[in-house]
């Protein structure tokens, strides 16, 4: 679940959700920030989400793993990820 929160992060944002110059500051960004919404629009990135797509990213890029949904319970809270 998390690596699908950030590969659908990163097509949305066009940048990690946590980032950092090395390894040591990716995992200490991972450990201690959460991750942010907005983005420039001169870096070709989305610069403005839904509150559904927020709640959404809160909830699979949360960081204790027994505390992410599983994908079918993403389906039944998200109606809009498997709707036509």
């Amino acid at each position: 679940m998390w690596a699908f929160g950030v590969s659908i992060y990163c097509l949305i944002f066009l940048k990690l959700p946590f980032d950092g110059q090395n390894l040591n500051e990716c995992e200490d960004a991972i450990v201690n920030n959460k991750p942010t919404f907005s983005q420039s629009a001169s870096a070709g990135g989305c610069s403005e989400i839904s509150t559904e797509l927020k709640i959404l990213f809160t909830a699979i890029l949360e960081k204790d793993p027994k505390k992410r949904p599983s994908i079918g319970t993403l389906l039944d809270d998200f109606k809009w990820l498997s709707s036509n």
